[in-house]
């Protein structure tokens, strides 16, 4: 807990592909150990969140972060 690794988009696997998808405000979700495989002490750190706005596109695609956090909102 109280760390983690960062990673660039253009790495293998770092970003989400969103092309196609209509336009609206979306929540991707990220879950560690979602099926409870490994003894914890607390789950309340393994979920994490951001909030986005997809944009009707004109001349370009325009995604506006809303928010973001960790499971506890």
């Amino acid at each position: 807990m109280g760390w983690g690794d960062r990673y660039g988009w253009t790495l293998s696997d770092q970003y989400v592909d969103i092309i196609g998808i209509a336009t609206g405000k979306y929540r991707p979700r990220a879950v560690a150990d979602a099926f409870g495989c490994f003894t914890e002490s607390g789950r309340a750190n393994n979920e994490t969140w951001i909030d986005f706005s997809l944009p009707a596109r004109r001349g370009g695609l325009q995604v506006k972060v809303l928010g973001y956090g960790p499971s506890t909102r």
